[in-house]
């Protein structure tokens, strides 16, 4: 089985929307050893150490963000401060921060820009500057809101939040 040829969180930029790896794109767990030549397990890469590792690919992307990132506020108005995603050609400015209120964020995304969503968002911190006591992240349709109250009133704070699609 051959891997697949292009970056599968990125798709083929034709007909494959990104998605997570599956055993089949990263060339399958089936590899075996020659019989007549097998490799030293000391010194030389094995099949089995070929197929635990592709295991490992696909089954961390069952659990991976893809996209992580940290929300600050400027005059009120939400700014990205950093930006990491798994897909190497996305950048901040593909995503739309949009103001909802005080203490309420959107972050959105054109369809197709990332996986399938498996999780909802995971690990929203409040970051140092944050004087918030209460905070949540809401899947919407290609997107996420962000709420943040301190005493039961919305205030804006900064956070940091991953993105599973």
């Amino acid at each position: 089985m051959a891997a697949a040829d292009y970056y599968v969180y990125s798709g083929d930029g034709v007909a494959i929307d990104p998605h997570r790896p599956s055993l089949e794109n990263v060339g399958g767990a089936a590899k075996e050893d020659d019989q007549a030549y097998p490799p030293d397990p000391i010194t030389m890469p094995t099949a089995d150490d070929w197929n635990q590792i592709v295991q490992l690919v696909s089954y961390y992307s069952k659990v991976l963000p893809v996209c992580s990132v940290t929300v600050s506020f400027s005059a009120g108005a939400p700014v990205f401060t950093y930006f990491q995603a798994l897909d190497p050609n996305l950048v901040s400015g593909d995503l739309t921060l949009t103001d909802l209120g005080n203490g309420a964020t959107r972050i959105s995304w054109p369809a197709g820009t990332f996986p399938t969503r498996n999780l909802y968002p995971s690990g929203l911190t409040l970051n140092a500057d944050a004087a918030c006591d209460e905070h949540m992240a809401i899947p919407i349709a290609n997107g996420i809101e962000v709420y943040t109250q301190d005493g039961g009133v919305g205030t804006d704070c900064a956070f940091t939040v991953c993105i599973h699609g």
